[in-house]
């Protein structure tokens, strides 16, 4: 379980959760991004 910017170690669920929804809402959307120009970088490579 990885927990970013707390220096606590996190003892409760709530923490964890709020470190799922961080994640899906702020680093999942940028995640895709990135695959998807990568992903038109390469299909523009072969034409």
């Amino acid at each position: 379980m990885v927990s970013f910017g707390t220096s606590t170690p996190p003892t409760k669920g709530g923490e964890f959760a709020f470190d799922g929804l961080l994640f899906k809402t702020i680093i999942g959307p940028i995640v895709v991004g990135v695959i998807l120009r990568l992903i038109d970088k390469w299909l523009n490579k072969d034409r």
